[in-house]
């Protein structure tokens, strides 16, 4: 029914206050929620709004369409399972000590034709991704090709990349996440964002938490980012490189 969706979303809205990687399941809980209230409007509104073209009720007057709540809530499941997510005492007594930086940091950047990202180790580039985005990937994301609108979404997407394929490898110590915009850092460090972005930031928590990543989100102006900048690029349009 809708009383027992709205109960059931207000606490994982609470659990959320206390289990950070829940925030981006939470998002997906409230969109449901209120496209089932908004047709709920609709309805009130006009009577007749069922007979309209290109009108679907998705249930029945007073209940909602479990299915789109499905996703999320498979989520929550597992987390009350406590199988693959451990639940911690975090509140403690003692003063909690932050985990050491370890030797290592990563820098990224996208493009609206790809991503690229660095492995520093003291330093230095150790190693190097580069993606690039197909036609599958763009019509996943709804995207238009070199549409500048799309730029925080790419720059979080390959955030995610570099961390799957670096942050795993340090999980006893914080890792360094480097990156010069700051609405993919700032999606990440809230583990939100609307529409594209909150799917990135699922699976961003959701990979968070079981590999238990810590870690450390730092500004990093367009000008030093020279390295992953010019490997976002390597499949640009001649006149889009930069020199």
């Amino acid at each position: 029914s809708v009383d027992t969706a709205r109960t059931a979303v207000g606490k994982a809205t609470r659990v959320a206050q206390v289990v950070p990687e829940a925030a981006p399941f939470v998002a997906s809980l409230w969109a449901a929620l209120t496209a089932t209230e908004r047709e709920r409007y609709q309805n009130w509104v006009s009577q007749n709004q069922a007979a309209r073209p290109g009108f679907r009720r998705h249930a029945p007057p007073g209940r909602v369409a479990c299915s789109r709540f499905a996703y999320a809530a498979s989520w929550f499941l597992a987390l009350l399972d406590s199988k693959m997510f451990p639940l911690r005492r975090l509140v403690q007594a003692e003063a909690h000590r932050e985990p050491q930086l370890g030797p290592g940091h990563l820098e990224f950047d996208a493009s609206p034709w790809g991503g690229g990202a660095v492995y520093f180790l003291a330093g230095k580039p150790v190693s190097w991704m580069k993606a690039v985005w197909d036609p599958e990937i763009y019509n996943r994301f709804q995207a238009t090709p070199g549409d500048p609108a799309f730029q925080t979404l790419w720059e979080f997407f390959t955030l995610l990349l570099a961390c799957e394929l670096w942050a795993p490898r340090h999980a006893a110590l914080a890792c360094c996440v480097k990156g010069d915009n700051t609405g993919a850092l700032q999606d990440a460090l809230r583990l939100k964002g609307r529409g594209s972005l909150n799917h990135i930031a699922r699976e961003f928590a959701w990979r968070r938490a079981a590999y238990a990543w810590e870690l450390d989100f730092v500004h990093l102006p367009s000008e030093l980012n020279v390295r992953a900048d010019a490997l976002s690029r390597l499949h640009a349009p001649l006149e889009s490189r930069k020199e």
